[in-house]
């Protein structure tokens, strides 16, 4: 399972570990979840901050677009 809400697309924040297969291809839920690990880069973050201080050509998963408008 993950929890985006803390994330940006593609560097998710939490990833958790919820269930195992066993041997018969059935899930089997763990007595408790367990955060997976995970590296976060900051490669993306002065484009996350631009996006923050309002850059409107930056979208949600943090790539460049284009608005210019032709009419």
């Amino acid at each position: 399972m993950t929890d985006l809400r803390l994330g940006v697309a593609n560097n998710l924040a939490f990833q958790f570990v919820l269930a195992t297969m066993d041997d018969e291809g059935q899930w089997q839920l763990l007595e408790s979840p367990t955060r997976h690990p995970s590296e976060r880069g900051l490669q993306q973050l002065e484009t996350l901050w631009q996006r923050l201080k309002g850059d409107q050509n930056i979208d949600a998963n943090l790539q460049r677009i284009d608005l210019s408008y032709s009419r």
